[in-house]
């Protein structure tokens, strides 16, 4: 079966703590700070597994921001995906462009 071996997270720490067969995560916003946006570093257990959806940097909205990655074996044939939801109670600023 596909698993990440690692989760890394740019914003607050994940509850419960990242396991490989745990699926379903909160994302823990510090209090008093509103991100604009969260980077997921995700890393799979097995080399040629292929990891999609919301790894890299994420937009993050206020209010409910739910995000997945999914880790897909190297035959295509299985996956496994995980589920972080954030709460983000402060009014987020916009992303600032890139010059």
């Amino acid at each position: 079966n596909p698993r990440l071996d690692r989760l890394d997270v740019s914003v607050g720490p994940l509850k419960p703590a990242f396991a490989p067969d745990k699926l379903k995560y909160t994302l823990v916003i510090p209090a008093g700070e509103a991100p604009s946006s969260v980077t997921f570093r995700a890393v799979a257990q097995v080399e040629g597994a292929m990891i999609s959806g919301n790894n890299g940097e994420n937009r993050m909205n206020m209010g409910k921001n739910t995000y997945t990655i999914t880790c897909t074996s190297p035959d295509g044939k299985k996956t496994r995906t995980y589920t972080i939801s954030a709460l983000c109670k402060l009014r987020c600023p916009p992303l600032r462009p890139q010059v």
